[in-house]
Formats: C-alpha cells, structure tokens, sequence
C-alpha cells in the first residue's frame, strides 16, 4: 500500500502504454474520505490530441475520475486508451488548472 503523498509525481500511462502525465494531486470527498479523482499534470506534447489549449508556458492538469484506475505501482496505469482519454476530455471539460496553481485543497 502508498500513501497519497508518495503518488505525487507518479508517472501516469495510458491503456495503450502512452505516458499522459503525472500526478500532480487528487480529489477527495471530505463527507465521505475517499479519493474520488486523480490531478493529473498533462504532458504538453498530449495537449491537443487530448483537445486542450496550451498555455504560453507549462502544461494543463485534468481531473481523471478514480474509476479509470486500472492499477497502481511504480506506474499509474488507466483503464482508458489515450484517444478514449481524449473523448473524455473533450466531453467533460476537465481541465482543471494550468499546471503549478494550487489545488482546491492546497489553499
């Protein structure tokens, strides 16, 4: 078992084997004390096939649901293809901050 802190950092990959990202920190449900959401810092390269907008400087970070976990260790692997994350981009409008700004729960 991790804690929560030694995941910060973590590589993320895709179904497919594409390295997304890593984790830059996650969602949790205060009322019920579950991560619900990982904050994933996108590679910039990924950017626009994931339909994002690139920022003049860093990368955006998303939210992806816990659900599409499909396991963790040295690695966090997704449950989705990279253009499966992509739909799930553009249909959810998960951009969540550029890349550097604290969470919601840093602040």
């Amino acid at each position: 078992m991790a804690r929560i802190s030694e995941l910060v950092g973590t590589k993320v990959i895709s179904q497919d084997g594409r390295v997304v990202g890593e984790i830059a920190g996650f969602e949790v449900d205060t009322d019920a004390w579950r991560v619900v959401g990982l904050v994933l810092r996108v590679e910039r390269d990924l950017l626009e096939r994931l339909h994002l907008k690139k920022p003049l400087l860093g990368s955006q970070q998303i939210t992806i649901p816990i659900r599409h976990v499909a396991g963790v260790s040295d690695t966090v692997v997704l449950g989705l293809p990279l253009a499966g994350l992509g739909e799930m981009t553009a249909r959810d409008a998960a951009p969540t901050r550029p890349a550097g700004e604290p969470t919601p729960s840093e602040t």
